[in-house]
């Protein structure tokens, strides 16, 4: 779920916030073009309803698009906790411990990035 309460900054987009899973073919997929692959990458949304109120304590951003991996640094696109985007560009030598994890991450996964270091950008560069 979004790291934040306001209005999604994504919504121009066309497109919903989302994520990929790998998954199994079902027994009638298999019986397809599919069947070489095994596995089949599946598009998922998801809400998350509370009956309530809501505190929210978290800082973490959450990585909206699969992180970049290059030799020397990632590049994440974030949704941040303020309710804009942003793109952080992590080096291997600046960025140690936060290169090393945010390698490790996956699309929809949050991340513990320091606001210093937030690039925000247009909703229509993503």
């Amino acid at each position: 779920p979004c790291p934040h309460d306001q209005s999604c900054p994504i919504t121009d987009r066309n497109l919903p916030c989302r994520f990929a899973q790998n998954v199994q073919l079902s027994f009638a997929q298999q019986r397809t073009d599919l069947r070489h692959k095994g596995i089949h990458s599946e598009q998922f949304s998801y809400v998350v309803l509370k009956k309530g109120s809501h505190t929210t304590t978290s800082q973490s951003s959450r990585l909206i698009l699969p992180v970049i991996k290059r030799s020397r640094h990632v590049i994440c696109k974030l949704c941040c906790p303020n309710g804009s985007l942003s793109q952080v560009v992590l080096t291997k030598t600046k960025d140690k411990d936060l290169y090393k994890e945010a390698r490790k991450k996956c699309w929809g996964d949050t991340i513990d990035i320091p606001s210093k270091k937030y690039e925000y950008f247009n909703k229509t560069e993503i």
